[in-house]
């Protein structure tokens, strides 16, 4: 059989070229392709960490913020609407304050907390408020609580438990009840006795500001002598005649000078401000807060309490009618002077600095010492003393002795628009 004709060379290199081309080409549409696939990746893949690190940025500010809270009380002192801004890597984050929903901040109410991050072109939001609670001291978990010695040389009776933060001295004397402490000298105690142990205290400046901020003042001046007896204080009441006050509480600063009180009535709350060394409540005392949540005394410096049992408030004898129109006692008011009272002080007793019971206050029923007796330095026990612990002063604690506390809980962390 004949062959047929036969391709040329150059045909054949001809087809080669064209294939050649051709591969050429596809390799180069994949290259361009591949090109743009990785574009459109690295733009999808900024377009999905940039909104991650923002967020990731917000809420690190948040917890940021939340430490601020948590250590600083005063963190909303003179602050603006934006509180601080921050670098966290790639990101920047402003932290911005507002009341709740966003309006005008008010110390009353919680903050709102806004977390403003941005990343490259991601600006992410989150928001959370800040939670308002109570907190106080667990000295108040005593009936005789100390901050520095607690002192015994006469037996000291409590239905509940006496505590000191430094150095309990009970071998010259009983206590008859149980006893915390940090260490003891003696054991002469009937209860229970722990060492080792200390209790949070008020801050003591905090404490007695509060009283000032709502008390009236009566200028030492106008006590003849430094010597208040025979006299009522009470929400209707102001003995020097000055203003009364609607929460019968009444403040007097002494200026470094001695004040005697004594066979006086106080429906109210007496804050002493610096007294003498030579300072007392002594004679006959009816004292009790004109109204829950409140203390009976307050005193900024020492005080010496020489009040004794048998001593009874007796209007005849002094001449003064204790429960007039508006200072009722049980209810009732009246005109004469025919009412004798047992003495006591009701309600919590507080010093900054130490104080001294010197008296034979032997009785709690009716009166006698019932509440609780708290001073931050030492508490000394001279004459026979029974106290009567009330219970509800650590449930519900009077004014001062009650701190506000402000935290942010990542509970309630939610993301919002950019504001």
């Amino acid at each position: 059989m004949g062959k047929g004709p036969g391709r040329s060379a150059s045909a054949r290199r001809g087809a080669a070229y064209l294939v050649a081309v051709a591969g050429a080409a596809t390799v180069a549409a994949m290259l361009v392709g591949g090109a743009l696939a990785l574009r459109v990746q690295r733009a999808e893949s900024v377009g999905l960490i940039e909104p991650g690190r923002a967020r990731l940025a917000a809420a690190s500010g948040l917890e940021v913020a939340a430490y601020r809270v948590m250590k600083n009380d005063g963190w909303r002192s003179g602050l603006g609407e934006t509180w601080f801004s921050v670098s966290m890597g790639d990101a920047t984050v402003r932290i911005d304050v507002t009341g709740p929903g966003g309006g005008a901040l008010d110390d009353a109410e919680p903050a709102t907390l806004w977390a403003t991050a941005v990343s490259g072109a991601s600006t992410q939001v989150l928001a959370a408020e800040t939670t308002l609670f109570e907190e106080w001291p667990d000295a108040l978990d005593n009936a005789v609580m100390a901050g520095s010695t607690l002192r015994l040389t006469a037996s000291l009776t409590v239905d509940a438990m006496s505590a000191c933060n430094d150095t309990a001295r009970v071998l010259w004397a009983r206590l008859y009840g149980d006893l915390e402490t940090n260490t003891v000298v003696g054991n002469n105690v009937s209860g229970s006795l722990t060492t080792g142990i200390t209790h949070d205290m008020p801050d003591p400046a905090a404490l007695v500001d509060a009283y000032i901020a709502i008390g009236t003042p009566i200028p030492y001046s106008a006590i003849p002598s430094g010597t208040i007896s025979k006299k009522l204080f009470s929400p209707s009441h102001n003995p020097f005649g000055g203003a009364v006050n609607a929460q019968g509480v009444y403040v007097i600063d002494c200026g470094g000078k001695d004040i005697k009180i004594g066979n006086t009535r106080i429906l109210g709350t007496l804050v002493i401000l610096d007294p003498g060394s030579g300072s007392t409540f002594g004679g006959s005392m009816l004292v009790a807060p004109a109204l829950s949540g409140l203390a009976s005394i307050v005193v900024r410096g020492n005080m010496t309490f020489n009040v004794n049992s048998s001593n009874t408030l007796s209007e005849s004898a002094l001449g003064t009618n204790f429960n007039p129109a508006g200072a009722p006692y049980a209810d009732v008011s009246d005109a004469d002077t025919a009412d004798s009272y047992a003495p006591g002080f009701q309600g919590m007793l507080y010093a900054t600095g130490s104080l001294s019971l010197e008296g034979t206050m032997t009785s709690t029923t009716p009166r006698g010492y019932t509440g609780a007796i708290m001073a931050g330095g030492t508490i000394s026990v001279s004459g026979q003393t029974k106290v009567g612990w009330d219970s509800t002063l650590a449930t519900d604690p009077p004014l001062g002795f009650v701190t506000i506390v402000e935290r942010l809980e990542p509970t309630g962390i939610r993301r919002e628009v950019a504001r």
